[in-house]
């Protein structure tokens, strides 16, 4: 039963995932974990909660095979280079680098780890999720909130004034 709820949303929805079989047995095991952890309380939400688990982790998987085809085609094309050919646009990219790492160093250490799992290495929120013996839920709204505090320090930067030296 809760095997056809699982393959319900894998293969209900347009996912197009490379291992569909794969993506359902992941969910079945973050299922296998939430109900080993003692947190599911209510036997009659059980059927939403594998839902959402299965959504869940149907969104995590389908980041991560995106974030690997990209890679794939950026190793498949290695001259080509993102900034464009003009100078001035790899100016432009070479000083938005600049602004990020500013913007990175000012973020709270619980931040950059985060975001270190996340978009370095790669890892779903339900990976992080185990690592901080947390919900993946949790693990998103987590990065969603530096998300918005990285914001915040842009914007205080871009309103600092610019010296009469940098306006070269």
């Amino acid at each position: 039963m809760v095997r056809g709820w699982v393959h319900a949303v894998v293969r209900g929805g347009n996912w197009r995932f490379s291992d569909p079989e794969g993506v359902a047995q992941e969910t079945l095991l973050a299922l296998v974990k939430l109900a080993g952890s003692g947190r599911i309380r209510e036997p009659g939400g059980f059927q939403k909660l594998v839902y959402t688990v299965a959504k869940n982790t149907c969104v995590d998987v389908y980041h991560r095979e995106r974030r690997r085809d990209s890679r794939e085609v950026a190793e498949e094309f290695p001259d080509e280079r993102p900034g464009g050919e003009e100078p001035g646009e790899e100016l432009s990219q070479r000083e938005r680098l600049d602004r990020l790492v500013q913007i990175f160093q000012r973020l709270p250490e619980a931040c950059r780890q985060l975001w270190d799992w996340v978009y370095r290495e790669g890892c779903s929120a339900a990976e992080v999720a185990n690592r901080l013996s947390i919900t993946a839920g949790n693990v998103r709204v987590r990065v969603h909130r530096c998300l918005e505090k990285a914001r915040e320090i842009h914007r205080e930067l871009e309103s600092w004034p610019v010296a009469a030296d940098d306006r070269k």
